[in-house]
């Protein structure tokens, strides 16, 4: 809507633009010819003045008897010229009917004057009426002249009015071509900015991916380098902590980036966590310095722990090669190092794990399904998880709290758990001095009933004394879901994987999370071991023994709502 006014408003202008410039060519054209009339309008004044003067002399030489001929004839040429226009004069005929008829009267008794001249000659002035006929013509002069002024004055003011209107449609012209010139350097600007801004990543101030692209189609010349670097656990941040932290992160790493290179040194962002550098006429030992700043750049950062990948190519290495063969290399390159930083993660993230599963069997807990919680960074991640857990593998810890409400909790307690469950509140209920806290929960849904409870357990404190990381584990006591023999297969599965995992041995799980293992060939239907911890020497059968037949005298101690599960052993 808003373009369609714009452009509206710009053909009106142009429309407008278009009137005046044809407006000031005609009023031009006009004031050319008042110009041009008006001074053909001065040489008819100074002639009707000249007929009066030259008329005065002819009068006086006549009467001195010195004849005029000549003269007469010029006058008579003159008030000719006056009345009908004369190319030999340069005179125009004036359009004004009062100084017509004054000129035809002047005319009239001029020739009443040249009658009276020639009596002159004949008896002398003194008996004539010559002096009296003169000032009556002298005063038909000053009439004409007069008149003549009156109408080039009335011409001149035309002329001024026109002037007037030329020079406030110039004016306006002037407005408006400054006008059209602002908006043209308006968009001579938003094209420049706009041009920049297509080579330009406005995240992080560094070029973009197309000006990376554009540099990536020329050829490798000697002494050049491709650095390439990706960030390692971004994903993990905008899961954990939000987009808004992992934007930091990249904004982070870009500024330590570009002032970890060299000035003269390319840097670009190639888009999401992965950055770019160029190096021109530089040794391998100046993209190592290079790198080696970027590192302490980096170490500088307090906004955020920065982590990430790099890897490098330098074309004195290989044979002639593209920009792109080049970047292809030194991309190869980083993945090695982005692998190494990998295993170190997945390594420290292990130990981590298995550090607070011990710290967990330490103080008595054995949970199938927990989570790691980092009340700081509003983060978690997933400790152990059955089949059927229904948190994500990591993630917001604010998140997940919605999560836990939605999946164990009536809605109509939901609001107060919330507030039970939230980072504030488990910092007063979860301290160094209170290191557990159980909140029970109850959820009906249809005909799913399901109870048990949630238990926060502290691992350690910030250094201002409030809870930093936290274990929330979740332990079920009952629910009305018949659990089949899949479901039990699955849940006893899940915890052999996590103890396999846990431990890195599979005796040492099966032993570690068994009450009795039996070595069994189903093919002869025998028992050839059993392990029992708990199981008297004179209970133990004599080995191997009958696999159905030893099960069958289990039977008898089985309760009667486990059958069902017992069936599946019961037999080979």
């Amino acid at each position: 809507m808003q373009n369609k006014k714009k452009n509206h408003f710009s053909k009106i202008m142009r429309f407008l633009m278009t009137a005046l410039t044809s407006l000031l060519i005609v009023l031009i054209l006009i004031i050319i010819l008042m110009v041009s009339r008006i001074q053909g309008t001065a040489r008819v004044v100074n002639y009707a003045g000249l007929v009066r003067g030259k008329t005065q002399r002819i009068i006086k030489l006549e009467d001195a008897r010195m004849p005029q001929d000549d003269m007469i004839a010029d006058v008579k040429g003159y008030i000719k010229g006056l009345r009908f226009g004369s190319e030999e004069l340069d005179l125009v005929s004036l359009d004004d009917k009062a100084f017509q008829v004054k000129m035809e009267e002047l005319d009239a008794y001029f020739d009443t004057l040249k009658q009276e001249i020639d009596l002159v000659r004949q008896v002398g002035y003194e008996n004539t009426n010559i002096i009296e006929k003169s000032e009556i013509f002298f005063n038909l002069c000053d009439v004409a002249t007069g008149l003549a002024e009156s109408y080039s004055q009335r011409i001149a003011t035309r002329l001024k009015q026109f002037e007037t209107l030329t020079v406030i449609d110039i004016v306006i012209l002037v407005f408006m071509i400054l006008y059209e010139l602002l908006k043209a350097l308006r968009y001579a600007k938003a094209n420049r900015e706009l041009k920049s801004k297509i080579y330009l990543d406005e995240a992080t101030g560094l070029p973009n991916k197309n000006k990376c692209e554009e540099i990536l189609t020329l050829e490798a010349e000697q002494n050049m380098a491709i650095c390439v670097f990706d960030l390692n656990n971004l994903r993990i941040i905008n899961n954990q902590q939000g987009h808004e932290r992992g934007d930091l992160y990249i904004r982070s790493f870009a500024k330590s980036l570009r002032k970890g290179v060299d000035e003269n040194q390319f840097v670009g962002r190639c888009g999401g966590d992965e950055f770019i550098v160029f190096f021109k006429n530089v040794t391998k030992e100046d993209v190592k310095r290079n790198l080696e700043n970027i590192k302490k750049e980096c170490a500088k950062c307090s906004e955020i722990p920065l982590s990430y990948a790099a890897g490098f190519a330098y074309s004195n290495d290989f044979s002639k090669l593209t920009m792109r063969e080049l970047f292809c290399q030194a991309d190869k390159n980083m993945y090695i190092d982005k692998n190494q930083a990998k295993i170190k993660e997945a390594n420290h993230k292990r130990n981590l794990i298995l550090n607070v599963i011990q710290q967990l069997k330490e103080k008595g807990f054995n949970f199938s399904d927990c989570i790691y919680c980092d009340a700081k960074a509003d983060a978690y991640f997933t400790l152990r998880a059955g089949y059927s857990f229904f948190l994500a593998e990591d993630g917001n810890y604010s998140g997940a709290i919605e999560q836990i409400l939605n999946e164990l909790f009536n809605e109509d307690k939901r609001k107060d758990y919330r507030n039970v469950l939230n980072v504030d509140s488990l910092n007063k209920h979860v301290t160094k001095d209170n290191p557990i806290f159980e909140i029970p929960y109850y959820h009906q849904l249809n005909n799913t009933e399901m109870k048990g409870k949630i238990m926060a357990v502290y691992l350690d404190s910030d250094e201002y004394g409030n809870l930093h990381h936290f274990v929330l584990g979740f332990k079920m006591y009952s629910d009305t879901v018949e659990m089949d023999e899949k479901k039990q297969l699955m849940r006893y599965y899940d915890q052999l994987k996590q103890s396999i995992l846990e431990n890195a041995n599979y005796i040492e799980a099966l032993m570690n999370m068994a009450q009795s293992i039996f070595s069994v060939n189903l093919t002869q239907n025998q028992i050839d071991g059993i392990y029992d911890k708990y199981m008297q020497k004179n209970k133990k059968p004599v080995l191997p023994c009958s696999y159905e037949t030893y099960f069958k005298q289990w039977k008898s101690n089985v309760l009667e709502d486990c059958l069902g599960s017992f069936s599946i052993v019961e037999s080979c």
